[in-house]
C-alpha cells in the first residue's frame, strides 16, 4: 500500500499537509512541503517518540522506488516508553518528501485521538509546576538559530510568534550560548588570544609566564589620542585616570581612561571618558603593573609631557608609574583617599 501511495502523490492533488497537528490511531499522513527549511517538520506533532530502528529499506516491486521505513515508540508521561502505540515512517532514498506517516494505537479501537500528554523535559528540576516537554519545530528551531547569531536572545524571542515560536526565553538563550562557542577559535582562553593577536591584532601584548598579563589597545583610537595630545602643551595638561576597576572570572581588569579635552557632551556640557587601553592580569603585583607601563611609554612616550595621572592609593600602582613616567604629575583620587582615611579612622 505504502509503495501506491508514493506512485499515486502529486503536489497538486491537496491530499498532503505541511504540518501534523492532532494525529488519530490510524491515521496515514503525507507530509509534503516545497520549504526545504521545512522538510523535516514532519517530526513535530505534538507527542514524544523514542526512534526504535534505524533505516530499514523495503523490497521494491518492479519498476518501483526504493523506500526507507523507520519506526517509534510513545514516550508516556512517566517517561516510559508504550511499545503500544507506534509510529511508522516511510520516506524514499533520494528525497527529503514526501514522507508517509502511519500511526496506530493498539490499546484503543477506532480512528481515536492520540490524546497522551508529553513528559517533563529530561533536565527539569521543578517537576510539581513544569509542562510537558513539546519539541519546536526543526524549521523555527533554524530560523531561531540563525537569529540568535546577530541579536540578542531576549530580542528574537520578543520578535517571534508566540504561537509557533521558541519554546520560552532559555531556549533562545541556549542556542546563542551553543552559537557563541562555535564562533571561538579553541576551548583554551590563553590560545584564544594569541590566536587573536595574530588574525586581529588585537589584544596587543601577551605575556604568559610567570603570570597571565595581557594588554589591548584600539590602534585608531591610539593614533587620535596622539593628534588629542599633540594640540596641547605641559601647561594645558590632559587627565589621565588608572584603576583596577574589578576582578573578572579569576583576573583583574585595568583600565586607562582619559577625559577627552575637545569633546563636550551637550546635556551635561561634560567631557567624555575615553576608555584608552585595557590589562588583564592574574596579580595586583607591582611588576605586572610596570609590564603595562613599560607598554604604554613605548607606544604612547608623550604622556609623561603632556598628561597627568590620577590613581588610588595603591603603591603597586603610584611605584610602577614614577619608575616608568618620572616626571608625570601623579595626583591621588579623591574619592580614593577618602575611603582610604575612613578605613584608618575606624580602624584605629
Amino acid at each position: 500500500m505504502v509503495f501506491h501511495i508514493f506512485e499515486n502523490f502529486s503536489k497538486q492533488s491537496g491530499s498532503h499537509t505541511e504540518q501534523i497537528i492532532a494525529p488519530k490511531s490510524g491515521d496515514i499522513i503525507i507530509f509534503w512541503t516545497e520549504d526545504m527549511l521545512k522538510v523535516k517538520d514532519w517530526v513535530h506533532d505534538g507527542l514524544a517518540w523514542k526512534n526504535q530502528g534505524g533505516k530499514k529499506p523495503l523490497p521494491p516491486p518492479p519498476n518501483e522506488p526504493m523506500l526507507f521505513k523507520t519506526y517509534f515508540h510513545l514516550i508516556m508521561e512517566d517517561r516510559v516508553t508504550n511499545k503500544n502505540i507506534i509510529k511508522d515512517v516511510y520516506f524514499m532514498v533520494d528525497r527529503l518528501v514526501p514522507v508517509v506517516i502511519h500511526y496506530l494505537d493498539k490499546t484503543k479501537e477506532g480512528n481515536v485521538l492520540l490524546d497522551y500528554p508529553p513528559p517533563l523535559h529530561g533536565n527539569t528540576k521543578n517537576k510539581e509546576n513544569s509542562e510537558g516537554f513539546i519539541r519546536t519545530l526543526p524549521s523555527i528551531f533554524s530560523q531561531i538559530k540563525n537569529n540568535v547569531t546577530s541579536k540578542n536572545a531576549h530580542i528574537v524571542y520578543k520578535e517571534t510568534s508566540k504561537k509557533n515560536g521558541p519554546r520560552d526565553l532559555k531556549q533562545c538563550q541556549n542556542l546563542r550560548y551553543a552559537v557563541n562557542r562555535l564562533k571561538r577559535f579553541t576551548h583554551d582562553e590563553v590560545a584564544n588570544c594569541h590566536l587573536m593577536h595574530i588574525s586581529l591584532s588585537f589584544p596587543n601584548h601577551i605575556l604568559t609566564v610567570p603570570d597571565i598579563r595581557i594588554i589591548g589597545i584600539d590602534n585608531e583610537l591610539l593614533m587620535e589620542t596622539k593628534k588629542t595630545l599633540a594640540a596641547f602643551d605641559n601647561q594645558n595638561r590632559i587627565c589621565f585616570q588608572y584603576d583596577t576597576t574589578f576582578n573578572l572570572t579569576g583576573y583583574y581588569v585595568s583600565v586607562l581612561v582619559y577625559i577627552h579635552p575637545i569633546l563636550i557632551k551637550t546635556d551635561s556640557d561634560k567631557s567624555p571618558t575615553i576608555p584608552l587601553a585595557y590589562f588583564i592580569h592574574e596579580k595586583k603585583h607591582e611588576k605586572a603593573h610596570c609590564e603595562f607601563w613599560r607598554y604604554i611609554v613605548e607606544i604612547l612616550p608623550e604622556l609623561e609631557n603632556i598628561g597627568y595621572l590620577v590613581t588610588d592609593c595603591e603603591d603597586a600602582f603610584r611605584n610602577a608609574i614614577k619608575k616608568y613616567l618620572p616626571k608625570i604629575p601623579l595626583l591621588r583620587c579623591w574619592n580614593h583617599f577618602y575611603k582610604s582615611t575612613e578605613r584608618w579612622i575606624m580602624s584605629t
